[in-house]
């Protein structure tokens, strides 16, 4: 089999291990991320205005959400990312405030492409500007090799990305594997946390 049937095969067996989590232990992994990637910062000693990449949880993703609160209850200036037309990603700045009514439409649909337009008014956050990108996946080895949806958003941002910005994968325990398939362009974590672990 070549690299890409491999993936293939390996995204269709994490997308079942990840539908199958219940609402209760979801919302119990998303708690316990969040306590993970508090201590995490607080151990990397990020400053508390670090300037941080993150994700709107889609479908059955694990929900970052309340590391998210915490963070920037300290902070943090979270920006989330848009997926343009061209399927070129880029990461806005949007201001918590913002996060409890009426979202914008790149984060209230995030699987979807959006004109430049939907993201009028909001601070574009430049690769360089990153202090650290939560990065989601379908899954992970404990080398830190990630195994993406296929899409490859996230490859070509990544590229883009500077060596000093903290990468680092997020997902549940369930998404962890013996060893995923990888190819040239793939980009390796920094770092992983789930529920359990942060490696």
């Amino acid at each position: 089999m070549t690299v890409a049937a491999d993936k293939h095969a390996m995204r269709q067996v994490l997308k079942g291990r990840r539908a199958r989590l219940d609402e209760k232990n979801r919302a119990y992994a998303a708690l316990k991320l969040g306590g993970n990637v508090s201590a995490f910062f607080d151990s990397k000693r990020l400053p508390d205005t670090a300037t941080v990449g993150a994700y709107w949880p889609l479908r059955d993703e694990i929900d970052i959400r309340p590391a998210l609160a915490a963070l920037m209850a300290q902070g943090a200036h979270v920006a989330y990312p848009c997926v343009h037309e061209d399927h070129h990603m880029e990461f806005y700045y949007v201001p918590p405030a913002e996060l409890d009514g009426e979202l914008p439409p790149f984060i209230a649909q995030p699987a979807r492409s959006h004109p430049v337009s939907a993201c009028e008014g909001y601070q574009l956050v430049a690769p360089d500007d990153l202090d650290a990108l939560f990065v989601p996946a379908l899954g992970f080895d404990r080398h830190k090799h990630r195994l993406g949806s296929g899409a490859g958003c996230y490859d070509r941002y990544l590229a883009r990305v500077p060596d000093k910005t903290l990468l680092i994968g997020v997902a549940f325990d369930e998404q962890l594997c013996d060893e995923v398939p990888v190819e040239s362009h793939d980009r390796d974590m920094d770092f992983l946390i789930t529920p359990s672990v942060i490696i």
